[in-house]
């Protein structure tokens, strides 16, 4: 009898634990696999480089000037929006670099959609930054959505008061 005992202890602490490490690895692995929440990070963070926005410049006025205009105004004869002052600032408020770059990539130029590479839609994305008085830093902004999706389009710098502030 006393050896029954013994394997039933035996059989149940084993069952336990396999249960607990089952639970242990299945919880590690949910980790593993949930996404860091992405930093929040502004366009007034200098998410481009001066340089990658001169290379944006060149291809912006091989590719899009003739719709949108030497000066960003837009040209209403070729359905173009301006990309620059508050029209535009008002279509890219609480949107992301990422939401610019995929309509870049994928809807222009608008005569030949698509056509762009990720590279020079990250560049174009950096002219349109630079244009628009938004600061230079050290680092090219990627030519890849996902990280582009973490950095917020705020027409105003995050510290900054609204124009009610201080009435």
């Amino acid at each position: 009898m006393k050896n029954t005992g013994t394997r039933l202890l035996f059989a149940t602490t084993a069952t336990v634990l396999l249960s607990l490490l089952l639970t242990a690895s299945a919880q590690t692995e949910n980790l593993q696999q949930k996404p860091a929440a992405p930093a929040y990070s502004s366009v007034w963070d200098g998410v481009y480089t001066e340089k990658q926005a001169q290379r944006g410049e060149a291809l912006y006025h091989e590719t899009c000037s003739s719709c949108h205009g030497d000066k960003l105004t837009g040209k209403e004869s070729e359905n173009a929006p301006a990309l620059t002052g508050e029209k535009f600032e008002m279509q890219w408020k609480d949107r992301t670099v990422g939401d610019l770059f995929r309509k870049i990539l994928r809807k222009m130029p608008q005569d030949d959609p698509g056509t762009l590479t990720p590279q020079q839609s990250a560049d174009l994305a950096a002219f349109l930054l630079s244009f628009n008085k938004f600061p230079a830093g050290k680092n090219e902004l990627p030519a890849d959505n996902e990280p582009l999706a973490s950095i917020q389009f705020d027409t105003k710098k995050p510290d900054q008061k609204g124009p009610s502030a201080g009435k």
